[in-house]
């Protein structure tokens, strides 16, 4: 799946910047079951960030 995944150095920074902004918003959304729980916990802590 990811070895697909082809960025220009242009396309690479701006859907950066789309995952920085968003990170829920960023697919895929379906993960494998170990890395669900990861991903959670990675989007929780990034979100507290920006509470401080």
């Amino acid at each position: 799946m990811w070895e697909n995944v082809v960025y220009t150095k242009a396309q690479a920074k701006y859907k950066f910047q789309m995952i920085e902004a968003e990170p829920e918003n960023c697919a895929p959304r379906q993960v494998k079951k170990p890395f669900g729980q990861l991903r959670d916990i990675m989007i929780k802590r990034k979100k507290n960030n920006f509470k401080k």
